[in-house]
């Protein structure tokens, strides 16, 4: 039995030895950045990526990158692309509203006559309403004009006068687009204005999450009077704030090529590149096409499709024309631009590519200090699943929640540039290599499972050979 635990330890061992040729090395990678953390309790933390990062990383997945702590193991890491920020804000606004009168003794075929004039932008402006002389009129629905509101209205406040006796109401609330068709937004919402004592309750608050131009409330009970004095809206604005766009300017060299004229650039770094502009001398204008490609040995494909791009000087103002955006997020290393015929003086511009920087989400575990280290041709970051436990958190915490962000110092050489070096063609990529090492461990596997089921049988037959009886 001992024998048999031995062995089991062993394979074991083993199994940790080769799973552990999986995990990343920091001296793997050129250089590294430790990072500052606001708070030491935040759990999982999220790091923009710098400029200095873009043009460390080689690989076009950006997976040559991770964040390592003091002991030097990898941390569970995720990249999330850029996001839109927005900005709520709530505010109070008085709405205009206007009395409906209604005769309680009114029946069918009543002289009533409502007249409502508009503005050019829809707001009421006149509203008439002609009743027969001898009939007693009360006022028990009004109409309120919400057509100047530009954002959802969320909530309607009414407001009555503070001598107002104790009532107990109910309100339907209808809602139209043209004063024509309505349809019932909110049924028998409560009005209340009860005191007793010191003590006094007034709920004059109801819940739309509407977007109609008018509103139309009717009480259901027309006795006692609501003596309105005032309707208001809350509405909530998003307001998208600037992004964070960022650019990289290149300087590039006129290539001729079987009667075609191109300027080519090269790009350092796996920048995500969204947009383009062209930066020429002053009063030019030519038509561009943009290619890039990832190898110098690779196929041109057309980021940007044929757009003209000119700069104007008039009366002291530079008139340009406007960015265009890439055909989706392209990391090539390579760029051009092409045109169909070129003046022979034309000057070489300037490519100018913008990138929102996207954000590297982390987990602490171990101890700090902790460090991105970036920049290898053979190391890569393996997988995780943050990306379902960040899902899982927004579910929890709202949609608005976001991981802690963490700051990064300055830079510190790890294996520099011998980390960068191309990987020679007798070598197998990282990939390669890996996938051979997971070969290598399912076969480590499979063997140790035979070995452990090779000597439980033969410790099976001896306990059977020893309880058999002598002949």
């Amino acid at each position: 039995m001992k024998k048999t635990a031995t062995s089991v330890w062993g394979f074991g061992a083993l199994l940790a030895f080769s799973m552990a040729a999986h995990a990343g090395q920091r001296e793997d990678y050129a250089q590294q950045w430790v990072l500052s953390l606001p708070s030491a309790e935040g759990g999982i933390y999220q790091l923009p990526l710098s400029r200095e990062v873009y043009q460390t990383l080689q690989s076009p997945q950006l997976l040559d990158m991770e964040i390592f702590n003091a002991q030097g193991q990898a941390l569970p890491a995720a990249l999330l692309s850029p996001t839109f920020e927005v900005e709520t804000s709530s505010r109070t606004l008085s709405l205009p509203w206007f009395a409906l009168p209604q005769s309680p003794q009114a029946k069918e075929g009543d002289d009533v006559s409502l007249w409502v004039v508009s503005n050019p932008d829809g707001s009421v402006k006149l509203l008439n309403i002609q009743t027969p002389p001898e009939k007693v009129v009360a006022p028990s629905s009004w109409l309120i004009d919400a057509s100047a509101l530009r954002e959802p209205l969320r909530t309607l406040t009414l407001d009555w006068a503070e001598d107002a006796g104790p009532f107990e109401q109910y309100v339907d609330v209808e809602c139209s687009d043209d004063l024509r068709q309505w349809r019932l937004l909110v049924s028998r919402a409560p009005l209340l204005n009860l005191s007793k004592e010191r003590q006094a309750l007034r709920h004059n608050r109801m819940e739309l999450n509407s977007r109609c131009r008018y509103l139309r409330l009717k009480l259901k009970e027309a006795q006692p009077e609501l003596p309105l004095t005032g309707v208001y809206a809350d509405v909530i604005s998003q307001v998208a704030l600037p992004q964070n766009w960022q650019w990289k300017d290149l300087q590039g060299r006129r290539r001729e090529e079987r009667g075609q004229s191109t300027f080519e650039f090269e790009l350092r770094g796996r920048f995500p590149m969204e947009r383009v502009d062209v930066l020429s001398e002053n009063n030019t204008t030519q038509r561009w096409l943009l290619q890039s490609r990832d190898t110098p040995e690779g196929v041109w494909r057309t980021r940007a499709e044929a757009w003209v791009a000119y700069v104007v000087q008039m009366t002291g103002t530079e008139i340009r024309s406007s960015i265009q955006p890439l055909n989706g997020v392209c990391r090539d290393r390579y760029w051009r631009l092409v045109l169909d015929a070129l003046p022979g003086n034309f000057a070489v511009p300037t490519l100018r590519l913008f990138y929102r920087p996207e954000v590297l989400v982390f987990m602490l575990q171990g101890e700090a200090p902790y460090a991105l280290a970036a920049g290898s041709t053979q190391a890569e970051r393996m997988s995780s699943s943050l990306l379902h436990t960040l899902e899982a958190l927004r579910q929890q915490r709202g949609e608005a929640w976001q991981p802690v962000t963490a700051g990064m110092g300055p830079v510190e050489i790890l294996a520099g540039d011998a980390a960068l070096k191309p990987v020679p063609k007798e070598v197998k990529p990282a990939s390669q290599a890996r996938h051979w090492k997971t070969w290598l461990l399912w076969g480590v596997l499979v063997a140790g499972a035979v070995l452990v089921v090779g000597f439980a049988l033969s410790m099976l037959k001896g306990n059977r050979g020893k309880e058999s009886p002598p002949d």
